[in-house]
Order: structure tokens, then C-alpha cells, then sequence
């Protein structure tokens, strides 16, 4: 699959596979194709050369809205253009199972209660969205991918801005909905630690190509990540949680 910008290459030669059911981190230096590669994903670009499937359907051959019951995009962030309630931003992951004119129903009700629930964000749902943390408001895009009953998960730098707690609280909830609910994870993001505590496979990019993808603990290593990033690490297992953890030497 290849890709390009106004003739400039994003994209070159990938060749990709992904479980159902896996949860995979996507990492590399900025510019190396991360998002480009995400948004080929869920056809939200549409790949210039190649292939897409998912499953056994061709990306090519699925209406948008038949994607959009397949794949959910959690953003880094989302700016509304208007004062929607937590409520009101969930329910719009309801848009693909409704009709022009339709209104949500009971059933529609009970799915964004349940997901505003597995998120612990019920107690806010006539809080408006822009009064929200930053960890509140992933929460919420989170919740309004969940209302989208998608199975795959598709999430862009998922930690950016948010602080320590946030970011393990954030990562702690989509890794709890991959192995209680089986839904399949696609991360981009930039926190090594965060990816190796996580991300049980990585794709390791540059340039707009894949340079490793496998187990996180066969990816991870010093070699590969000096290539990746030109950068001196030194890699230990922790003692206390047993993964793999990465120190950059300055």
C-alpha cells in the first residue's frame, strides 16, 4: 500500500496484518506515517495504490457508514463547534444506525447509557463538553466510540496533554475494554513506556515505512530503536511489573 501528499511520499510499501482482538501500538518519529497509516485504516484518506480489507470485505467496496459499524476513531482531541452536552457528544456515536430524519430510540438510550457507564462518565452527562479535563473529554470520545458498537478501535495519540494519572487511567480503560470485550486496538503513540506496559504487538516506523512490527518485547530493543530514533536507551525490565523499561540517555 502507498500513499502520497501532493506527490510526496507518506506511504511506501506496506504490508500489514492485524488479529482480531490484538491490541497494537503504533510508533515512530514524527512525520514517519503513524496517523497516515491510521487514516487508511478507516478510509477516513483513500490509499492510492494497494489494498484494504477488513475481514474479508475490501475497504474500497464498504459504504462509509459500513466502515463506521466497523471502526471507531478516538482523536486526540475534538473541538465542538457548539455547546453539546456529554450526553449529546456520545449519542452521536449512534449516526451510523440511524435514518436521516430518525431520532434515537430506547435501544439507542440504553447503549449510550451503557457506554457513558463503562467510562464512569454517567454522573457527567449533562456536563458540556468544553467545561471538561482533558482526560474527561478522551473519556468522552472514548464513550462516543463505544456507542458506535465498532470493533475495531482506532485511537491517535490517545495521552497527548493529559498528566501522568490521565494517561494511565486513559490507557488502563482501552486495554480493559481490548481483553474484557475482545474489541481490537490500533494506538498511535509516542510514550515508549506506555507502549511497552500496554501494546501486546508494535509497528515500529520511519519514513513512511515499517521497519519492525511483532511482539512488543522482541520489537522493543536497543538496535531497533537507535535506528528508529537515533537515540541512546538503555532497556531494563522492571522490578516491579516485569516489562520492559526504556531510559534515554542525554
Amino acid at each position: 500500500m502507498r500513499f502520497a501528499y501532493d506527490g510526496i511520499p507518506a506511504l511506501d510499501g506496506i504490508d500489514l496484518e492485524i488479529e482480531t482482538g490484538d491490541f497494537v501500538g503504533i510508533v515512530g518519529p514524527n512525520g514517519s506515517g503513524k496517523t497516515t497509516l491510521l487514516k487508511m485504516i478507516c478510509r477516513s484518506l483513500k490509499y492510492q495504490q494497494g489494498e484494504v480489507y477488513l475481514g474479508q470485505q475490501h475497504l474500497g467496496e464498504m459504504s462509509r457508514l459500513q466502515i463506521a459499524k466497523e471502526v471507531a476513531v478516538v482523536p486526540q482531541e475534538l473541538t465542538a463547534a457548539f455547546p453539546f452536552t456529554v450526553w449529546e457528544m456520545v449519542s452521536m456515536g449512534r449516526h451510523p444506525y440511524m435514518g436521516r430524519f430518525s431520532s434515537l430510540t430506547a435501544k439507542d438510550d440504553a447503549i449510550i447509557h451503557q457506554a457513558l457507564d463503562e467510562v464512569g462518565l454517567t454522573d457527567l452527562k449533562k456536563r458540556f463538553y468544553v467545561q471538561l479535563s482533558g482526560g474527561e473529554k478522551q473519556k468522552v470520545l472514548i464513550a462516543q466510540a463505544l456507542a458506535q458498537e465498532a470493533a475495531i478501535l482506532l485511537l491517535d495519540e490517545p495521552t497527548s496533554h493529559l498528566d501522568i494519572s490521565r494517561q494511565l487511567e486513559i490507557m488502563s480503560l482501552v486495554a480493559d475494554l481490548n481483553k474484557r470485550q475482545g474489541r481490537t486496538v490500533v494506538a498511535v503513540m509516542h510514550d515508549l513506556n506506555l507502549a511497552a506496559n500496554f501494546c501486546r504487538r508494535l509497528i515500529l516506523m520511519k519514513k513512511g515505512k515499517i521497519t519492525n512490527y511483532g511482539p512488543t518485547e522482541s520489537v522493543l530493543n536497543r538496535k531497533n530503536l537507535m535506528k528508529l530514533f537515533a537515540t541512546e536507551v538503555i532497556i531494563e525490565r522492571h522490578r516491579t511489573t516485569g516489562k520492559l523499561n526504556i531510559t534515554y540517555l542525554i
